[in-house]
């Protein structure tokens, strides 16, 4: 016979260790935060500011990726 699950129970998987999905998906949500931070960098950098040197633009692709984390960090401390 097989086995009756909840609504709250995972299925489970065969050869999974604990921590290793949360880790992948956390390391790809990283990246396309750094992709897409690059993109959009580049993007209103050369949209407003065409004179602005490839620094200006890593550098504001580096403040949008942490505005990103810190808004995220802000929508979880308050649930």
């Amino acid at each position: 016979m097989s086995e009756i699950r909840t609504r709250n129970q995972e299925p489970e998987t065969r050869n999974h260790k604990p921590g290793t999905v949360l880790f992948m998906t956390r390391f790809y949500v990283f990246i396309i935060r750094i992709i897409l931070g690059a993109a959009f960098a580049v993007l209103l950098s050369r949209f407003f500011y065409p004179d602005w040197k490839i620094i200006y633009v890593a550098g504001l692709g580096a403040f949008l990726v942490a505005v990103a984390y810190i808004l995220e960090y802000w929508r979880k401390r308050d649930k």
